[in-house]
């Protein structure tokens, strides 16, 4: 009786041990992804200049500023405030770009369309950065569940979220109209990253 009594308990001890070993991957599995989502939180919180960067700390009401894309205060440059961007419109680059003999083309590569407040062409360490911000809109956009198969298919939420995150992050994505010019960089990199 206690032989019998003691191997059933041995089992239950044994079956017991392994769902701990289980159950400790698993807590190592969901630690390694929590440390990773608040490393990527606080990459984009930095790149959006939000002032906590504690996502557990984060409050729904803090994000507003961050969220509107229609402020009554600050409006949108326009032609008017910003003279010398030359490529309001995505035709006036494309035009350009027919017209400009291969020197102008030098050192401005494929994103010759992104200026600065003065229409000069960016540094390319702007540009590599930009690029990083914009990865970290594709994710927010995942981890919300907006983001689309193809760019041309993201719905107006998503693609007001992610100008607001770019676009406070590198005001010269403001630079045109429509937001052109950050759909048109979304658009042509979003493939390889999706």
């Amino acid at each position: 009786m206690y032989q019998g009594t003691y191997t059933h308990e041995n089992q239950q001890i044994l079956a017991l041990q392994g769902h701990c070993k289980v159950l400790e991957q698993q807590i190592l599995k969901l630690t390694t992804e929590c440390e990773t989502v608040k490393s990527m939180f606080q990459q984009l919180a930095s790149a959006v200049h939000l002032p906590q960067t504690d996502p557990l700390k984060l409050e729904d009401n803090s994000l507003a500023p961050f969220l509107t894309t229609t402020d009554t205060k600050i409006s949108r440059p326009d032609r008017k405030t910003h003279p010398h961007i030359r490529f309001w419109n995505q035709d006036d680059f494309f035009e350009w770009l027919d017209k400009a003999p291969e020197a102008d083309l030098t050192g401005w590569g494929k994103v010759a369309y992104l200026e600065d407040e003065g229409g000069n062409t960016l540094p390319e360490s702007t540009v590599k950065g930009a690029r990083k911000v914009v990865h970290s809109g594709y994710c927010e956009l995942t981890n919300r569940g907006l983001a689309p198969k193809s760019w041309g298919k993201l719905c107006m939420t998503g693609r007001q979220l992610f100008h607001t995150i770019v676009e406070n992050a590198y005001p010269f994505f403001k630079f045109a109209n429509d937001g052109w010019k950050l759909d048109h960089l979304a658009g042509t990199s979003y493939p390889a990253w999706h």
